[in-house]
């Protein structure tokens, strides 16, 4: 993976990390040591937001929006597969890896 990858990946990932523990301060969940320990990392992830995403945003604002898009719907999505079906997941992201055109298409198939 190219550095420029590396770095928006992890700009992304800081993003949406921040957002999704700031919105389990409105729920049930933020109570004693999770509001304990939300409470300590989510200065950690402004910081990191302002030194990194803001810049990124402020020069490439619509290629930042689609690719935080696609990091939240990602990481939704895997987030709602059971951990014990982790190491298919881990499969199926090989073999996309080894032939991208043939998994896009297996994809596209189940999917209709």
């Amino acid at each position: 993976m190219k550095l420029e990858d590396k770095l928006t990946t992890t700009i992304m990932i800081l993003q949406v990390a921040l957002n999704n523990v700031d919105s389990l301060k409105h729920t049930n969940y933020y109570q004693k040591e999770i509001k304990k320990h939300i409470n300590l990392l989510l200065p950690h992830l402004i910081k990191s937001e302002k030194e990194y995403f803001d810049k990124f945003f402020k020069f490439e604002e619509k290629s930042t929006d689609y690719v935080y898009q696609v990091h939240e719907t990602f990481l939704k999505e895997l987030a709602n597969v059971p951990i014990y079906d982790m190491e298919n997941i881990v499969t199926i992201i090989k073999a996309y890896n080894k032939d991208k055109k043939s998994i896009e298409g297996i994809c596209n198939k189940v999917l209709r």
